[in-house]
This record gives structure tokens, C-alpha cells and sequence, in this order.
């Protein structure tokens, strides 16, 4: 059986790292759920074997801690169960704790849209235009905006709740033009100073956009520093048709931020396709405030405007997400030490025959009573060591599921790769914070086994 349940580890830990990573079908996604049981399957199998191990490490434990492990590794039948229910809550509990915790901090440093204090109305037409400038203008004077233009064929007899065209041009680049909504589809025109605000203070930008070359943000884009965009036309029943294709001077940028168009191009480079341009984002390069935000929002919508949007970059707010990861880990501890309560005391209670070797040594009654105070405390702390053993397996892997974006996700090519964080000051603190709680309350709260009867002194 032990050597069934460490093949059974094993043969979890590979399941569940070969199948980590961006979840691309659903045959991925099964074959982690098989190892994440296979794994928790192998860790219950061995347990019998840990608590046997355990056993033999009290000979350096004084005489009543010594009795009482001894007498738990004997009797395996009743603390096996005991520690596999610890083992259980307490690897729950650190595998969704590392999963939250890595999900956090990977969207703290991730989730950007654009650059930090930077305000974006997007989704612009040459008629609402001029009327949401005038609302920033009320709404926030003597704060400068900067425009940037887009290619107006893209906002013209366009399905607005699908945010696709159904009937117009769109301007993208080779292939699919795969057109969702939101900035990070559009292809923008700015100088310098104004892409500034959409991408961050990036000196390789700057320098491509006063040279007049077009920045991709996009990898597989630019070759032999050109970059080829295509006109297509979009019907309403029939395939999209490509019109015309430009090649222009380009080159590949990346920002790390998730909302950049798929490319910037300078006013030159614009003016030589020949094609008509308009208005496709107004930029407010100084912080706005939460209640302006949604002034300008409640004034925008007056407007009767169904594409515009406006998005405030203030970055992920730690401060709430770690409030409320606090308090979920802090339950999720309380549920663990129900979990280890539950399980130890009643094992505890069955200590009989340890008690009566204590009362015909002669043991006091104080010494007695802390035989099942011993007893509750081995059985939470080696469950708790195993199940954060198994935990931490469990949440890395599904760390790497969720930090690890799939190709394209962030929207400029640029790869983060997955991101792991482990809290071991949390886990070594559930080694105490469950076991002494635990063994204090079968100390002062013992139950008694049903044949409660006296103990008699043999001397």
C-alpha cells in the first residue's frame, strides 16, 4: 500500500505539471483534475506509513508526549483517519491559498491597461466627437487632451452591440483581423507626445513615430522592418474581402500593458495609404479622480453615445484584494481547525490504554490530562504537515494555469510567463495556529470514551 501510494504521488505530480499551463481544450483541464486526485489519492495511502514514522521520532519526547505518540502510531486504525482529515482541509486550504495569493500579484503586475493616471475615451465618432471633448472640457478646465485619430472607414454602418462591422472597411494587419471591441483592436495615429499617454514614456517609440514608421505591437508582425496592413471590406452575409494592402516601414514594440492598439501610426504614415481618418480616442494624460470619472461617464451618456467608453488606469487594488484574501484565508483556517478538532478529539478520547499505563505509573491527574492534549496535537500537526505538503503540488500547478497567459492574451506579445507565490510564513504559522489550539481544547474539554470508569492505581 505505501509504495501504491508513493506511485500514486508521483504519477499525480507528473499529471498535474505536464497538464500546467494556458488551458487550451478540455482534455487539459481533465487531466489536471485526474492528477490533482491521484495526488490526494497517493497522500492518504502514505499516511498510515507517515504516522508510523512519526512514532518512531518520540523517543527523545519526555515520558507523557512519548506514551502519547507511541500510543497513536500503535494504534493506527484510529489515528489514520484522524490525520487524513486534517491532511484534507488543511491541503485545501493551501492550495486555494497559493492560487489566490499568485493570482493577485500576477494581476497587480499584469492587469494594466495603460499606463499609470492615464484616462482613454475610446470608441470616438466624428459626431460624438466634439461633444464628449466639450463634456471633459465642463467637467475637468484647464486639463489639456490629446486626440488620437483612427481610420474612419472602421466606424462607419457598424452593428453596435456586436461591436463588429457588418457592412464597411476596417483597417488591420495581415490576417485575421479578428475585431472584438475596445481599444486593443483598434490601429491608432498619434504623434510622439500623445502616444505617450496610450503606451508609457517608451524612448524606442518616441524615435519610431518621429522617423515616421508604424509601431506594431503585435509579434509576427514586422519583417525586414516592414509591415503589411490590409484593407478589407466586411459584408453583411458575404466573406470579408481584402481591398488594398499597404507595406510600410515598421517596427515591434512591447509595453507590458494589456489595452495598447494593435499598432500606432505616425500622421505621415498615415496620410500616405490615401485613406480618410477621424476621430478614435480622446487622452487625458493627468490623474482623474474616481467621483470626476463618474461625472464625465454620467455626462457621456447624455450624449446617447452606445460606442464610447471611458477607462481611468489606477492600477489593481491590492489594498481590497489583500482584505479580502485575509478574511477568506482566515476562515478557511477556522474550517481547517473545525476539520482538526472534529477529527483528533474523538481520537484522542480512545487513548484508554495509554491512560492506564499513565495511572499504574503513577502519573497525577495534570499529567493525565494532558496525555489527550499530546495526542490531538500529533494528530493535527502531522496532518497539517502532510496536507501542506500536498497543497503546495496542488496550488503551484494551478498557480501556473492561472498566471500563465496563452499566446496573444497580452495583447501586445509581450509574455510574462506564470507567476508562483508562496506564503511560507502563512503555512508555518498553520503548523502552530491548528495544532495548539487543537490540543488545548481536548485538554480542557477532553471526551470521555463511553466505559468511563475509574482508574486504578496498580502499585
Amino acid at each position: 500500500m505505501n509504495v501504491l501510494g508513493l506511485v500514486c504521488v508521483l504519477g499525480g505530480l507528473a499529471a498535474v505539471f505536464f497538464n500546467a499551463g494556458p488551458v487550451v481544450d478540455a482534455g487539459q483541464v481533465l487531466g489536471m483534475l485526474f492528477g490533482l486526485l491521484l495526488l490526494f489519492l497517493g497522500f492518504i495511502m502514505i499516511t498510515p506509513a507517515a504516522v508510523a514514522v512519526a512514532g518512531k521520532t518520540a523517543r527523545r519526547l519526555p515520558p507523557a508526549p512519548r506514551l502519547a505518540v507511541r500510543d497513536a502510531a500503535r494504534n493506527r486504525g484510529r489515528t489514520v483517519p484522524a490525520v487524513a482529515v486534517v491532511l484534507s482541509a488543511t491541503a485545501g486550504f493551501t492550495a486555494v491559498t497559493i492560487a489566490g495569493i499568485s493570482e493577485m500579484r500576477h494581476d497587480a503586475l499584469h492587469s494594466r491597461l495603460y499606463p499609470m493616471g492615464s484616462t482613454i475615451v475610446g470608441g470616438l465618432t466624428s459626431r460624438t466627437a466634439p461633444e464628449v471633448r466639450a463634456v471633459i472640457e465642463r467637467e475637468l478646465p484647464g486639463v489639456p487632451t490629446a486626440q488620437a485619430d483612427g481610420f474612419d472607414e472602421y466606424l462607419q454602418k457598424t452593428d453596435q452591440s456586436l461591436l463588429s462591422p457588418v457592412e464597411g472597411y476596417t483597417l488591420c494587419m495581415s490576417g485575421p483581423c479578428g475585431l472584438k471591441g475596445g481599444m486593443h483592436d483598434q490601429v491608432l495615429i498619434a504623434d510622439p507626445k500623445t502616444a505617450r499617454i496610450l503606451v508609457g514614456d517608451d524612448p524606442a517609440v518616441a524615435s519610431a513615430l518621429a522617423e515616421g514608421k508604424v509601431v506594431v505591437f503585435r509579434p509576427g508582425v514586422v519583417r525586414d522592418g516592414l509591415a503589411r496592413f490590409e484593407l478589407t471590406r466586411f459584408h453583411e452575409e458575404d466573406p470579408p474581402e481584402i481591398v488594398r494592402t499597404f507595406d510600410l516601414p515598421a517596427v515591434r514594440a512591447t509595453t507590458g500593458l494589456r489595452g495598447v492598439p494593435t499598432a500606432i501610426f505616425p500622421p505621415e504614415a498615415a496620410a500616405r495609404t490615401g485613406l480618410k481618418t477621424g476621430p478614435g480616442a480622446l487622452l487625458i494624460g493627468t490623474p482623474v479622480s474616481v467621483e470626476q470619472s463618474g461625472r464625465l461617464k454620467r455626462e457621456m451618456t447624455e450624449i446617447r453615445d452606445d460606442t464610447s467608453y471611458l477607462y481611468t488606469e489606477r492600477g489593481a487594488e491590492e489594498t481590497r484584494l489583500s482584505t479580502e484574501l485575509l478574511v477568506s484565508g482566515a476562515a478557511a483556517l477556522l474550517l481547517v481547525l473545525g476539520a482538526a478538532l472534529a477529527a483528533a478529539r474523538p481520537a484522542a478520547a480512545g487513548a484508554r490504554p495509554g491512560l492506564d499505563v499513565l495511572a499504574a505509573a503513577g502519573a497525577k491527574p495534570g499529567v493525565r490530562r494532558l496525555f489527550p492534549m499530546y495526542q490531538a496535537g500529533f494528530v493535527c500537526l502531522l496532518g497539517c504537515a502532510l496536507g501542506v505538503l500536498a497543497g503546495s503540488a496542488s496550488g503551484i500547478a494551478v498557480a501556473i494555469t492561472l498566471t500563465d497567459l496563452p499566446p496573444g492574451e497580452a495583447m501586445d506579445g509581450s509574455d510574462p510567463g506564470p507567476l508562483v507565490a508562496l506564503p511560507w510564513q502563512l503555512f508555518l504559522g498553520t503548523l502552530v495556529a491548528v495544532p495548539l489550539p487543537a490540543a488545548l481544547i481536548a485538554g480542557l474539554f477532553p471526551v470521555r470514551p463511553k466505559d468511563d470508569r475509574p482508574l486504578t492505581h496498580r502499585g
